[in-house]
């Protein structure tokens, strides 16, 4: 078992295993414990409620976290990888905010 956060709102939405076998999760929180690596693109939570994303080993043990989001509340819903995506790892995320 690997808990992700402790505090706030925490809700993992989508959950994708890639090529090397590494477990994806995406989601929104609201609280600001949840693990972020020193290579975190927003390294803190930045609004009321922020999409997040991780990548875990097989063994669970964390390999990237960070949190998403502006000054209002975003969350994320999906992840996607392959060809449609260029090779690269999509996020689907949604935003309420007064600005951008």
């Amino acid at each position: 078992t690997t808990i992700l956060a402790s505090g706030g709102n925490t809700s993992g939405k989508a959950v994708a295993l890639d090529a090397a076998g590494n477990i994806w999760v995406a989601g929104s929180a609201t609280g600001a414990k949840l693990p972020v690596t020193a290579n975190a693109m927003q390294p803190a939570l930045s609004g009321t409620e922020d999409a997040f994303v991780v990548r875990l080993d097989a063994a669970g043990r964390l390999l990237y976290g960070t949190y998403l989001g502006g000054a209002g509340a975003d969350g994320g819903w999906a992840r996607a990888s392959g060809e449609s995506c260029c090779g690269m790892y999509c996020l689907a995320c949604w935003r309420l905010a007064s600005s951008c």
